[in-house]
């Protein structure tokens, strides 16, 4: 946010979301998504809009919004570096990949300073106007999700700018916003991709493919929950811990979600025991009781990591067994780390075990993602190979069996 409109300051209205003014430069802004502060005499924007003005949330229609990406043009600079002449896929330094979705088009590319770490940018464009809603959805969170999981190294929004065809003229307008998730630290180094995948440039020549795919499957929270753990400091196992196990939870639930019956037999059953209850029994026990039953019907946590390691990545169990980690142990250090029931903490993974289960759980959910993205089985199983950071897990020589 420039100096010049820090802070700002207003009555504010329950009954509106937007604030139209003019900055000391002279230029229009509109504030969108305000946060009341101080019994409503001071408020914060979430997004500000610099050289326009929106007289309502209806207004804000786009028909393209432009995110610089920070760190998304190391990926490209591999492709242009005349020194890496097998991986010189292409002559000039401006590239896009691009694909279409729900209406909408993606370009994801590089600019021509490609060695600047803010050239990276997605545009999202169409040619009827979209409501800022649709165009910067759940959609768009996805797509970085995806691009952070299979770069194998953190991106995020820098700025972005807008163009709005309607009585603004299509004038570009510049977007300042408070991103909900920063990371801690800017990385000195990024990570890069493992070489042997780039001296096949299949990611290269598929992302489009593979993102928009990922896309499609609505897993968004998986992608979210994956992508942020990846980057938590190692400082926090527990933490990184519980997002990734939820993440295989929530996974399991969306993709597979079977119960010890069929979940459209489970009322009659919960019909059948409600009916032999006394007539005069408390209503919000009742409820409860139902809830109780509905709830039994789904496999145990023990259970459902199993039935996911059988079902989408039985390699894991031979991982697991060459680091003696049991699947018992990983679901009572999952309940100590949530209750913190004091009875447990002498059955729970220690340090070492529990930083070597967050790498299987990382590479397990790699490679599900990468399947659920359509990425080929021989090409899934080069790349897992080759992640350096976890590659300590896979046995010598071992293949990856599905």
């Amino acid at each position: 946010m420039p100096e010049y409109m820090n802070p700002i300051l207003g009555m504010i209205n329950d009954n509106f979301n937007i604030i139209n003014g003019r900055g000391n430069n002279g230029k229009y802004y509109t504030l969108f998504g305000l946060n009341k502060h101080h019994w409503n005499l001071s408020c914060t924007a979430n997004i500000v809009f610099e050289g326009a003005l929106f007289e309502s949330e209806e207004s804000l229609l786009f028909n393209q919004i432009t995110f610089s990406i920070k760190y998304l043009n190391r990926f490209y600079n591999l492709h242009v570096n005349p020194k890496m002449q097998p991986l010189q896929l292409i002559k000039k330094p401006h590239i896009t990949h691009f694909f279409s979705l729900n209406n909408l088009n993606y370009f994801i590319g590089c600019d021509d300073n490609f060695h600047d770490d803010n050239s990276g940018y997605i545009s999202v464009t169409s040619p009827q106007l979209h409501h800022i809603s649709n165009m910067w959805s759940n959609s768009f969170d996805d797509l970085l999700s995806l691009l952070s999981i299979v770069l194998g190294f953190e991106i995020w929004i820098e700025n972005a700018y807008c163009y709005a065809n309607n009585k603004n003229n299509n004038k570009k307008i510049i977007i300042y916003y408070s991103p909900s998730f920063r990371p801690e630290h800017t990385p000195k180094n990024v990570a890069l991709l493992p070489s042997s995948l780039y001296s096949t440039g299949e990611l290269f020549n598929n992302l489009a493919l593979y993102i928009s795919k990922g896309i499609e499957k609505s897993l968004g929270s998986v992608y979210c929950l994956f992508s942020k753990s990846m980057f938590i400091k190692r400082d926090f196992l527990d933490l990184k811990y519980l997002r990734l196990i939820t993440a295989l939870e929530i996974y399991y639930d969306l993709r597979i979600g079977k119960g010890y019956i069929e979940h459209s037999h489970v009322e009659p059953v919960i019909k059948s025991v409600i009916d032999g209850l006394q007539p005069d029994l408390n209503k919000r026990l009742r409820t409860r009781i139902s809830s109780l039953i509905r709830h039994a019907n789904n496999y145990t946590l023990e259970e459902k990591l199993k039935h996911l390691i059988d079902n989408c990545a039985p390699f894991i169990f031979n991982i697991l067994k060459t680091h003696g980690i049991s699947i018992s142990k990983i679901v009572v250090t999952r309940n100590y780390y949530t209750h913190y029931n004091i009875k447990h903490k002498n059955k729970i993974l220690d340090q070492h075990e529990l930083a070597n289960t967050i790498d299987i759980f990382i590479l397990m959910i790699k490679y599900i993602i990468y399947c659920e993205m359509d990425m080929e089985r021989e090409f899934i199983d080069d790349r897992i190979k080759h992640e350096k950071e976890y590659k300590y897990l896979l046995p010598l020589r071992s293949p990856i069996k599905t």
